[in-house]
This record gives structure tokens, C-alpha cells and sequence, in this order.
């Protein structure tokens, strides 16, 4: 999950570069009129396209992150556990040397 998380991170990174290469288009060209527009219109909605992708990725990412510290939180307490066992079953074990006697 950390590697997932590391190249959505990338992913997210070079989407938004792309996205903003790609507003700074709106403004370059030499169309005019109704050809201009559509062009707008295009990289416009492409732009929304992009938005809506990215926020997926962020929501995802997020999801990540989330089940990430759950698992870590789970992992100490398994760790906490194994230890707690540990020392019974060492008490126990004295205990039970002590009867062979």
C-alpha cells in the first residue's frame, strides 16, 4: 500500500503539471470566431475531465492513508498482544516447572 501510495502520488503530480499545461493553452492560438469557441469548449471540458480524475485519485489516496493507519494501529496491537502472551505463557511455564518438583 505504501508504494500504491507513493506513485499515486506521482500520478497526482504529473496530472496537475498537465493540467495546468493545459489551461495555459486557453489562451495561446490563432483561431477566431466559432473555431475559437470550440477550442475553449474542448480544453475547457477536458479540464473538468481532468478535475473530476484527480479528485478520484485524491479520494483514493485518502482511502489509502486511512487503511494505512489501520493496519499500523492494528499491527501494534497484535505486537502488544504477542507480548502480553509471551510473559503469561513464561509465568506459566514457571509455575508449571515448580509442580514437577
Amino acid at each position: 500500500l505504501e508504494k500504491a501510495k507513493q506513485q499515486l502520488t506521482t500520478a497526482l503530480s504529473s496530472l496537475d503539471g498537465f493540467s495546468s499545461g493545459l489551461s495555459s493553452l486557453k489562451g495561446s492560438g490563432s483561431f477566431r470566431g466559432d473555431r475559437k469557441d470550440k477550442y475553449i469548449k474542448k480544453i475547457g471540458d477536458t479540464e473538468k475531465k481532468l478535475k473530476k480524475y484527480s479528485k478520484t485519485h485524491v479520494d483514493n489516496q485518502k482511502k489509502i492513508d486511512k487503511k494505512l493507519k489501520q493496519l499500523k494501529e492494528d499491527q501494534q496491537k497484535l505486537s502488544m498482544t504477542i507480548g502480553s502472551l509471551s510473559t503469561r505463557i513464561g509465568s506459566l511455564y514457571s509455575a508449571a516447572a515448580q509442580l514437577d518438583c
